[in-house]
């Protein structure tokens, strides 16, 4: 962070802000409103909240997760490739780029091991989220409220680090040589998700697929607590009621 600032001035750190923010209401709005219809669909019309068992939340998220970021995957790309610059290169630059370079399938490029991620870390987030959220409150540890909303949330958020971290590095070596990006013979270093894999593993240690785990966890915490938190207060305020 220091040397980001320093090299690139403070600004550097907020790089890739708007398609991130772009990315985050069209994949995470899109798969907060798949995942109810999708759990109640696969436990069966009638089954009460607490009934649901935790293999059906996970997969009910996992699958809401999967579908929205295979949609939300060009606004990832843009986002991995400006973070990743240097310079300072605008949305619509890095965009003609994609295209010119690898046509319109380059904006899906690293979708595999991205939706793996997802469907992970949605699975682990929401997933998680709802089934401690649902026993906490089931078992008179916690009502229904603040403190259960952020002890569920940031559990959650630990999990999805500890599970996501490998597909994240595999799915951002990918995303950054979409276009051209990366230069010279790291231009087309890795074939496709398996193929980064075994080969950072071989060359660099199994240890670097969990390279900046600490990063990834102070951030999925963070943003799990925040999101969750914000979400069950933004429901009750509309509807009345938490989210079920």
């Amino acid at each position: 962070m220091r040397l980001i600032a320093q090299q690139e001035g403070a600004t550097a750190l907020w790089k890739g802000l708007s398609p991130a923010l772009v990315r985050q209401i069209s994949y995470t709005g899109l798969s907060m409103v798949l995942y109810t219809p999708i759990r109640d669909l696969i436990a069966g019309p009638g089954t009460r909240a607490e009934d649901i068992p935790f293999y059906q939340r996970f997969v009910s998220a996992g699958a809401a997760g999967g579908v929205s970021i295979i949609i939300a995957n060009p606004t990832d790309l843009i986002k991995t490739q400006m973070q990743n610059s240097a310079s300072r290169p605008s949305m619509a630059r890095l965009a003609r780029n994609v295209w010119q370079q690898d046509g319109i399938m380059g904006f899906w490029r690293g979708v595999g091991p991205n939706a793996a991620r997802c469907v992970l870390g949605m699975a682990c987030e929401l997933g998680c989220y709802d089934s401690f959220k649902t026993n906490l409150i089931s078992s008179g540890v916690l009502a229904d409220g603040p403190v259960a909303h952020f002890a569920a949330s940031a559990g959650a958020g630990l999990v999805s680090a500890v599970v996501s971290t490998p597909v994240d590095v595999v799915k951002i070596r990918l995303m950054s040589q979409a276009g051209g990006q990366g230069g010279g013979k790291d231009m087309v270093r890795y074939k496709g998700a398996l193929d980064a894999f075994s080969r950072i593993a071989q060359l660099e240690g199994v240890g670097a697929l969990y390279k900046g785990f600490t990063l990834l966890a102070g951030r999925k915490i963070g943003w799990t607590v925040v999101y969750f938190m914000a979400f069950e207060k933004a429901l009750h305020a509309v509807t009345g009621e938490y989210h079920t």
